[in-house]
């Protein structure tokens, strides 16, 4: 029988194989395979664990306990169990059970109490074998559950357990919305499209940014799962899509992730959810620089000494931001702006093009009125049949827009040809502007893209753009 448990790698659990010997010498349990600290110091543990549960360690014995493959450095919070049930297996003390391979994992008490790490959650796969665990009716897999070293004695066969996953929408406020807001909500909830919000202090940026989370599509379980993994690595727990707004003084580290053991950064929290950069402009150039990666691939790439690891990192980036020191900076009201026109284009210049350029849409705040007449919730059962159509005519697509090829969206030739406004700008502001027109005509339940869906696209992913850049001409 092979004996497997688990070591972290990364975010995730990797199983590692566990070989046992016996050789005569000074008593004691030698780790090999670049075990750390917390392991060899396991070696405690299992002893203490062993003698209250009344089991003997070989005498005259040293033990050898060697972790496969042995390129990993291994890190575990449950290993130690899965040692004390080789040795209790290979010195016959207690019956072999009958499987060709067994996963065992978890935390040992100095009484000999077996306790399922916090980690497990981290299992996605299916496991070829059965996994022998602590006491937890929370688990998302089939196990064998023991409470003490002692249970081992007589097993019981696999149970499935309930699942991890609580998916929890979070609450719809009584809000209400103008109409380009309402808008322009239903836009970027339904596509997903990396939007900044531009404009003066207190026209609504932040508010309209935090009403688009509960309007997002629910979370597969897959994804939800890896979001409560990644979380949990830094305290937090989520049931629904991750919101993340970092404060603009983080540090590059801090954003992408990193150090030794590996943990994780503010764009693998945000992971499935939203990242939110409020007052985008503040944050280090080298934090903003940063965010280009995980944007364009959907994943950070870590280096840190001989470790060289892929964290994922899809998220919906929103930001906003003044244009200038006192806000009061929009195209076309330069003379509304209290500073000097060098100070303005110093603090402008902070948005490199590059980094403005992977947002889909630019929305200008100072335009929205003050009488709103459309509620969070209409708002958001006008998503729901925007999303049942999309679902009845187009079953064959399983992504949002904001992630489709251009190429796999069906535009009229005569449109593509004719009627697409000519971008001067990079090939990423094309592609913008197509996603963002399929999304208009999902509003309008529309299965074509027509000539006034460009137009609407247009006027968010085209035209203030060129209206930044244009700013002091």
């Amino acid at each position: 029988m092979k004996i497997y448990s688990f070591i972290l790698y990364g975010f995730d659990l990797t199983a590692v194989e566990i070989e046992i010997s016996f050789l005569n010498g000074l008593p004691g349990i030698k780790f090999l395979g670049q075990a750390d600290a917390a392991i060899k110091e396991s070696e405690i543990k299992i002893k203490s664990a062993l003698k209250h549960q009344g089991f003997d360690l070989p005498r005259g014995k040293q033990i050898l306990i060697n972790l496969k493959p042995a390129h990993l450095k291994k890190r575990s919070h449950g290993l130690e169990f899965a040692v004390a049930c080789a040795i209790l297996w290979q010195t016959g003390q207690i019956p072999l059970p009958p499987y060709q391979k067994v996963y065992v994992y978890g935390e040992l008490g100095l009484q000999g109490e077996v306790f399922a790490p916090h980690d497990l959650e981290a299992l996605t796969r299916g496991l070829d074998g059965p996994l022998i665990t602590g006491k937890n009716n929370q688990l998302d897999h089939p196990t064998i559950q023991v409470s003490h070293l002692s249970d081992l004695k007589s097993l019981s066969p696999p149970q499935g357990g309930r699942s991890l996953l609580n998916i929890k929408r979070p609450k719809i406020e009584e809000i209400s919305f103008d109409q380009t807001q309402s808008f322009a909500l239903k836009l970027i909830a339904l596509g997903e499209h990396n939007a900044l919000l531009a404009g003066p202090s207190g026209s609504g940026k932040t508010t309209f940014v935090k009403s688009i989370l509960p309007l997002l599509q629910e979370p597969s379980s897959d994804l939800l799962r890896r979001s409560k993994r990644i979380n949990s690595l830094v305290g937090y727990d989520v049931s629904w899509r991750p919101f993340v707004d970092p404060h603009h003084t983080i540090t590059p580290l801090a954003m992408v992730g990193g150090g030794y053991p590996i943990f994780p950064g503010e764009v693998s929290r945000a992971h499935a959810g939203i990242l939110y950069l409020d007052e985008l402009l503040e944050f280090n150039s080298k934090v903003k620089e940063a965010l280009r990666e995980p944007i364009e691939s959907g994943c950070m790439t870590i280096r840190r000494k001989a470790d060289h690891l892929k964290v994922p990192a899809k998220f919906l980036l929103l930001a906003s931001s003044n244009l200038c020191p006192c806000g009061d900076l929009v195209p076309g009201k330069i003379q509304s702006c209290r500073f000097s026109l060098t100070r303005c284009r110093s603090y402008l210049e902070k948005l490199s093009g590059p980094l403005l350029d992977r947002f889909s849409i630019l929305i200008m705040s100072d335009g929205w009125r003050k009488e709103k007449t459309i509620s969070l919730r209409q708002t958001y059962k006008e998503i729901c049949e925007v999303r049942e159509f999309v679902r009845r005519v187009r079953p064959q697509v399983k992504t949002v827009n904001g992630q489709l090829d251009p190429v796999h969206i069906a535009l009229d030739s005569f449109i593509r040809k004719n009627l697409l406004p000519e971008l001067s700008q990079s090939l990423r502001r094309s592609k913008a502007l197509i996603q963002v027109a399929r999304t208009c005509a999902d509003i309008e339940m529309s299965e074509e893209i027509k000539a006034h869906h460009i137009e609407q696209a247009a006027r968010l992913s085209v035209y203030p753009f060129e209206a930044i850049k244009n700013i002091f001409n």
